[in-house]
């Protein structure tokens, strides 16, 4: 299928036309629900009602029996779906949060979201009664147990810190709303929850029709309760995020471990940390390492990811020190103490304190604007001031902030390939690049290796993280073309072998009797492969099969402060076989390590009248527990 539909922006009958005429009927399908028209995801009546029974009516000529029952289940389900999206619309709490002033419904939401999290953080450390004196309590309750406590209300102030720039874009773009006012009465500080949970629970609808675009999982109405079914795709989905969380709980645990914070120059050991996780994340040096920032009529300008981190440490600072002196009860509406207001020129004198390159672009990248969140981009700007919600600032993981930009990354320095060539050096593995040219084509692999009478041919990749299920799909379109460069590089080399062994030092004579091709990313899938002649591989694990490290299960145990970890160090004194690393490669071991701790479990999410019936797969123990 051409992913190209993937990224249309709008739906019209000539692009529905155009993918009828030229696609497989499966793949035709498959792109009216990616293109998600039938789907009406906003308040108020559907725009494109009209084009869709003008495209039934179309298709309906031209479709067998069998692919008008198909088309007929996509209108169904879409109708479905539709249901939730107008059943949370209808919801009094979602109506009454719409229905603040304009003038004061900024400045209500971000001091909801402060007095919220401030919460959450309380209850995590077990302070429920300060949230008495806040006037707002938490929602999960007393848990006695300190682990339990720290893992559940850590998850949900995570999960809030993601879903806050929903409701804030609602706000400040759709309905313009971007006044923020010095104060707002209480009542509509607590009206403003209705925003928060609004779109927290759009997001398990959203979820659903992204699994529903890409996947094709069973979708049926029983009365007022929604059922979904999930399918292969959707366990996929989960199961590469189980294994995303992990590795970064993982990076992070053994960054804190390594840069313990304490009051002594924080910001350095916030920086020095920060680079660490990156480092071991991304596999580049940082120090020559830019990140791209799209201005106006397309100038791109970059700013020096080292500024960011330095830059995000200066906020962070701000924020905590705003929180150390800060005295609020009872829902005070008072934004200047309830958020950090502070003056755009103080701002840009505390980061000329850092000697940035170009602290007007850091400034650029770090202010909130269209299509960015607050994570990213902690500033508010208006008038003379900037705006920060200090609870969400001072605990930001710096590193996971910058791993969501990562697709804009310029590596300009050691990148993944170069920790390639190390490693296989170090486990005296004779190695070496390939880059020729014949006559107007040019064919180049990253790295080309020997291990007895096997020749392995390398493509490394580093890519970004995918942060949802769209860019997840996206992503194996990286995949793909991946693959398909590696395939030529192939078919090259396997006529031209005498010549590639002579550039690795080796006689003509030697004896090549198989050649592997293998796609090396920077971060971990565990997730169903569907590479015919190519094996995927993330370098951690390529790194632990080479240098035969075993893998395992790390653990931290319950009311301990100590990491177990799985040694560290080699289990075998040789070098790896050509039939262990063969072996090693298709064998998805993440894939298995990470079903084994995860088991399927039913949920029943109200929306308003409505409630959302399906199964997820769930941990069986804690994140901070175990993981591969």
């Amino acid at each position: 299928m051409k992913y190209e539909y993937i990224n249309s922006a709008k739906y019209n009958l000539n692009t529905i036309t155009k993918a009828f005429e030229h696609e497989s009927r499966n793949d035709f399908f498959r792109i009216c629900k990616i293109l998600k028209f039938t789907i009406h995801p906003y308040p108020g009546p559907q725009k494109n009602k009209k084009k869709i029974e003008d495209l039934d009516r179309w298709l309906k000529g031209r479709l067998t029996d069998e692919e008008g029952r198909i088309w007929d289940r996509i209108l169904r389900e879409s109708g479905y779906i539709n249901r939730l999206y107008k059943d949370l619309y209808s919801d009094e709490e979602y109506e009454q949060a719409n229905a603040i002033a304009g003038s004061r419904e900024l400045s209500a939401y971000l001091m909801f979201v402060e007095y919220y999290l401030t919460s959450l953080l309380n209850s995590m450390r077990g302070r429920n009664d300060l949230n008495d004196l806040l006037g707002i309590q938490s929602d999960l309750g007393e848990i006695p147990d300190v682990n339990e406590r720290m893992l559940c209300y850590g998850e949900l102030f995570d999960h809030v810190s993601i879903e806050i720039k929903n409701a804030l874009e609602y706000i400040a773009f759709y309905k313009n709303h971007n006044q923020i006012c010095d104060r707002v009465d209480t009542k509509e500080i607590l009206k403003a929850k209705g925003h928060l949970l609004s779109v927290m629970k759009k997001k398990i609808i959203d979820q659903i029709v992204e699994s529903w675009q890409f996947g094709d999982p069973v979708i049926a109405m029983d009365q007022d309760v929604f059922l979904c079914e999930q399918d292969d795709w959707g366990n996929r989905i989960r199961t590469y995020w189980e294994m995303r969380e992990r590795s970064t709980y993982t990076t992070s645990m053994l960054a804190a471990e390594q840069y313990p914070v304490t009051t002594d120059n924080e910001e350095q050991q916030e920086f020095d940390r920060t680079n660490f996780i990156l480092q071991r994340q991304l596999y580049a040096d940082l120090s020559d390492c830019r990140c791209e920032i799209v201005g106006k009529e397309g100038e791109n300008i970059t700013v020096k990811i080292q500024d960011l981190i330095k830059a995000y440490a200066r906020l962070k600072t701000i924020c905590k020190n705003h929180l150390k002196t800060r005295k609020i009860e009872n829902l005070n509406g008072n934004m200047r103490q309830v958020c950090v207001q502070i003056k755009k020129k103080d701002l840009k004198r505390e980061l000329a304190e850092l000697e940035l390159e170009d602290p007007e672009c850091v400034l650029k990248l770090l202010t909130y604007g269209k299509a960015k969140d607050l994570l990213d981009a902690p500033l508010l700007a208006t008038g003379i001031y900037y705006y920060m919600v200090p609870s969400l600032v001072a605990e930001l993981q710096i590193s996971e902030v910058l791993l969501s930009l990562a697709n804009g990354f310029y590596f300009r320095g050691k990148a993944l390939e170069h920790r390639l060539f190390r490693l296989l050096k170090e486990e005296n593995i004779i190695c070496g690049k390939i880059k020729r040219h014949e006559s107007s084509d040019t064919y180049e692999c990253d790295s080309v290796f020997v291990l007895e009478d096997c020749l392995f041919l390398v493509e490394a990749k580093a890519w970004g993280f995918p942060a949802n299920i769209t860019q997840y799909y996206n992503m194996n379109k990286k995949i793909i073309e991946a693959d398909r460069q590696i395939n030529r590089l192939y078919e090259y080399i396997r006529k031209h072998i005498p010549d590639v062994l002579q550039e690795l030092g080796l006689d003509e004579g030697y004896k090549i009797n198989h050649i592997y091709r293998i796609i090396l990313s920077n971060f971990q899938r565990a997730d169903e492969q569907e590479l015919e002649n190519s094996f995927l591989c993330d370098f951690n694990c390529f790194r632990g099969v080479i240098k035969g490290i075993p893998s395992g299960v790390l653990v931290k145990a319950p009311r301990s402060e100590k990491l177990l970890k799985v040694s560290d160090e080699p289990n075998r004194l040789s070098k790896i076989t050509a039939e262990e690393l063969v072996n090693y490669l298709q064998r998805n071991e993440l894939l298995d390590l990470t079903k084994d701790i995860l088991y399927e479990k039913e949920f029943c999410e109200p929306i308003h009248k409505l409630r959302i019936k399906k199964t997820y797969l769930e941990r069986k123990l804690p994140l901070a527990m175990v993981w591969p």
